[in-house]
């Protein structure tokens, strides 16, 4: 009886872990900006973003797009959840560069 319900229980991790990782989005961070500029999201869905900054310098991303700040280290990554948003479009800014913007694009 506790193989049956251990291996319930591993197979239910597994599918939830595959669940998560289908509903990842990216955005990297370069020296020349943020790419992309807009990342499309469904409406009413929490997704997880994976930040990748390639730049020698920490990257920390707010603005009305997440409900607090997203810090990535220099040349390293953040992955932390959003949403779920309504319908529409929600700024950031890199605080340490605000003339790096992106938008994430509910729809």
């Amino acid at each position: 009886m506790k193989k049956n319900t251990l291996f319930l229980a591993l197979l239910l991790g597994l599918q939830i872990s595959l669940a998560h990782a289908q509903d990842t989005y990216k955005i990297t961070i370069t020296d020349k900006g943020i790419e992309p500029q807009t990342l499309t999201v469904p409406v009413g869905k929490k997704v997880a973003l994976e930040v990748i900054n390639q730049t020698d310098q920490p990257v920390e991303l707010e603005g009305k797009a997440f409900a607090s700040e997203i810090v990535a280290p220099p040349n390293g990554h953040a992955k932390e959840f959003i949403g779920p948003y309504v319908a529409g479009d929600y700024g950031f800014y890199n605080d340490y560069n605000r003339q790096m913007m992106g938008t994430i694009h509910s729809h």
